[in-house]
């Protein structure tokens, strides 16, 4: 599919981000009914990687929005099913089988390491015991001394998050939860800063936001410290009162 010739599709819809695949994206904005702007946007990487294709989807998308009334949440529906179905049609170049040769070859025995004649060696109750404080760490919603009335005014000085969120990747083992388009950012947790899951949350949101408003990483990088620094200080406020 693709836009008429001579459609403003055309010009309307750009490619953004960096040289990397993953960074990639075609893009088009378009008036919200509450007046301000939104976006829609198709990655390279969900596009089998041919920017080409999704620069042609991405006109389609905007033909059908602003000439045929397509929602944005019909048309993210709609964005999922192409990436499955370019996913499936990737699944279906198979490897080459191996030779036969290859296959009679004997397989070396899997290494198992501290097993007996029973299999592998039970944890200690102290290993139990360190692993599940490790998990209890990782899912607690309010790490770094944040009361629930505290982390309702960082997130009220944070400001309100934007309509257009990414889909956030949280990562237990580092505390930390991250998006990639159209830049990858991190945002923690934890590490003493007084971020509670729903603050990371936040600002992750709204670096995603300047990300999409054009601004650069290092301007990004630079509000990301910024909110962290809010959130420390409603937290010495308290210790202070």
């Amino acid at each position: 599919p693709d836009a008429p010739e001579g459609h403003a599709a055309h010009s309307a819809v750009k490619l953004h981000g960096m040289s990397r695949e993953a960074l990639l994206r075609s893009v088009f904005f378009l008036k919200s009914p509450t007046g301000g702007k939104i976006s829609f946007q198709l990655s390279v990487q969900g596009c089998n990687g041919n920017p080409d294709v999704a620069m042609r989807l991405g006109r389609w998308f905007y033909v059908q929005m602003v000439d045929h009334g397509m929602s944005r949440e019909e048309g993210a529906r709609q964005r999922d099913a192409w990436y499955a179905t370019f996913r499936a049609a990737e699944s279906k170049v198979q490897p080459p089988k191996s030779s036969p040769a290859a296959a009679d070859a004997p397989k070396p025995p899997l290494k198992r390491e501290h097993s007996d004649d029973l299999g592998a060696a039970p944890r200690s109750p102290k290993h139990s015991a360190k692993k599940a404080a490790a998990r209890q760490a990782c899912t607690n919603d309010h790490v770094g001394g944040l009361t629930e009335a505290q982390e309702e005014e960082v997130l009220r000085l944070l400001g309100e998050a934007p309509e257009e969120r990414p889909k956030l990747h949280w990562i237990r083992s580092i505390r930390s939860c991250r998006f990639d388009e159209p830049a990858s950012c991190t945002v923690s947790y934890d590490r003493a800063q007084a971020i509670t899951r729903r603050v990371a949350e936040r600002i992750a949101f709204l670096c995603h936001a300047r990300y999409l408003a054009g601004e650069r990483r290092k301007k990004v990088a630079e509000f990301r410290q910024a909110a962290y620094s809010i959130a420390q200080a409603v937290l010495a406020g308290a210790g202070e009162g």
